[in-house]
């Protein structure tokens, strides 16, 4: 267990490195009305960066590559990452603004020390919760394990997981498995309740105006029955951790139209659902100085992180508008504006009363 918790900790380590880096090279300074929040937006971009966006470069790798994914390949693309976001700090300001970072995470677990250790009791806590078993049953796992290579060996994700499977948590799941074997299952739940118990804070305090009203959201985000209803990793989770993190980076001045794009991505690629709630974000690009170039950022990241499930829908399903689930619908018939047609999955009002 000693090894196993070393391993995860490391694993950690090695995908925060470059989420670190990122997050401070991408955000800018808090404004003067945001100066409460001691650094957190800094941490959750460097927090869901680190967790979802290195793994899921990981796996487009695999994915195009057939490589699969390991320690080797984890560090390598941390170390690209942190490489290409280094030179861009160097180029801003040499070698103080590429070790400026680090001085200003120690001030931010420092400042936020009590809100910091809520965090990550919370994280403890869906850690110990997780029932130690592996979803088998899920369509997860069976991917992740053609991901990492043992198990389920061969066959192509790109063009034969026609199934259930939404390939945006794919690499999360088997980046884990890959560093840590089946405890990685039970290490990405506690990460995914401390995602939620920082979001919740960061959106606790925008809503209420104050730093107090911080430990409200984290308790209703992070302990609520929903969320403490899951005894294992899946897909709802994830995503509900990342759009913590996500939405307070959303609502901030000054924020990253780039990172934010880029998380916006990997969501819809783990809920395709959610392409429904993207006119969101859009509202506020309108609403922020200088919104053409907001949306040229946001439009960038966007695309870079749904370009491979986009691919996915047209090798194996036939087309980007077919999705994973519409093998367990027949073709149902809908009207519009006086068009009658035919869709494999199951529409709402204003298509279908």
């Amino acid at each position: 267990m000693a090894w196993t918790l070393t391993r995860a900790l490391g694993g950690t380590a090695l995908l925060l490195v470059p989420g670190v880096l990122t997050a401070w090279a991408l955000l800018q300074p808090s404004q003067p009305e945001e100066r409460d929040d001691g650094g957190l937006h800094h941490l959750a971009l460097a927090a869901a960066w680190g967790v979802a966006v290195v793994p899921s470069l990981c796996f487009f790798a695999f994915l195009l590559s057939g490589v699969w994914m390991s320690w080797t390949t984890l560090s390598a693309t941390a170390a690209l990452n942190t490489a290409v976001v280094a030179a861009l700090l160097w180029r801003r300001g040499g070698l103080s603004a590429v070790q400026a970072p680090w001085p200003a995470l120690r001030h931010t677990l420092r400042h936020e020390r009590a809100l910091v250790a809520a965090v990550l009791a919370t994280a403890l806590l869906y850690l110990l919760r997780h029932d130690d078993s592996l979803p088998a049953l899920s369509c997860l796992h069976p991917a992740a394990l053609k991901a990492i290579g043992p198990g389920l060996r061969g066959g192509d994700l790109l063009r034969d997981a026609v199934y259930d499977v939404r390939l945006g948590n794919v690499g999360l799941v088997a980046a884990w498995d890959a560093m840590v074997g089946g405890f990685g299952y039970r290490w990405l739940l506690g990460l995914c309740g401390g995602g939620l118990a920082l979001g919740g804070a960061l959106l606790g305090r925008r809503a209420g105006g104050g730093r107090a009203w911080g430990w409200l959201g984290l308790a209703l985000l992070a302990l609520n029955p929903w969320t403490l209803s899951f005894p294992r990793i899946d897909e709802n989770l994830l995503t509900a951790a990342l759009a913590a993190l996500t939405l307070p980076l959303l609502l901030r001045r000054g924020t990253s139209w780039l990172a934010a794009g880029v998380f916006v991505g990997v969501l819809v690629t783990m809920r395709h659902v959610l392409i429904l709630a993207v006119p969101a974000p859009l509202l506020l690009i309108w609403l922020a100085p200088r919104r053409w170039r907001a949306l040229a950022w946001f439009g960038l990241g966007f695309v870079a992180m749904t370009t491979m499930e986009n691919l996915h829908h047209i090798l194996a399903l036939g087309s980007p508008l077919r999705f994973e689930s519409h093998g367990q619908f027949p073709a149902y018939a809908y009207t519009f504006l006086g068009m009658n047609f035919h869709w494999q999955g199951m529409l709402n009002w204003p298509l279908h009363d």
